[in-house]
């Protein structure tokens, strides 16, 4: 999935350098793009550390669950 977020995100990185850019957008309507682009940019890396902060946390549970697991065995149960 980060894979298609990247090659899009090229793809409209490239279009911006594209000479037709230039030619059909306006300075305003050029900012409001790169805007959006960026802000869709920010959304899909919140979205990452989202899912990598899920993982961390049920990293840690396991890794709870092991030591707990360690301690019985220690204990002999």
């Amino acid at each position: 999935m980060e894979h298609e977020e990247f090659g899009e995100e090229e793809l409209c990185e490239e279009s911006l350098k594209h000479p037709l850019f230039e030619k059909l957008f306006t300075e305003e309507q050029k900012k409001k793009i790169v805007l959006m682009l960026l802000e869709r940019r920010v959304i899909r890396m919140e979205m990452r550390i989202g899912r990598m902060e899920k993982m961390i946390e049920l990293k840690k549970k396991a890794i709870g669950d092991v030591k707990q697991i360690m301690e019985m065995i220690k204990q002999g149960k």
